[in-house]
């Protein structure tokens, strides 16, 4: 029964020792390299998709394209 336990916490020791060791800590943004596949695709990820819409905005565009072009003389 004594030999179990002691196998037992041994076990655990090591297990909790390899797992401190060998876990590695995610990596910051800025020092993740981007090659290969993998990082070709991280970088795809990061792409905001809203920075490639057309603008839509009515307001912000000119209304009216003849206003420059054409003034009546008779305004």
């Amino acid at each position: 029964m004594k030999k179990m336990m002691i196998i037992a916490v041994v076990v655990v020791a090591v297990t909790t020792i390899a797992w401190l060791i060998f876990v590695k800590k995610p990596a910051d943004e800025s020092t993740v390299v981007s090659s290969g596949f993998g990082g070709q695709l991280f970088d795809k990820i990061r792409q905001n998709p809203a920075d490639k819409l057309p603008e839509t905005n009515p307001f912000g565009k000119d209304l009216n394209p003849y206003e420059k072009a054409y003034t009546n003389p008779f305004k």
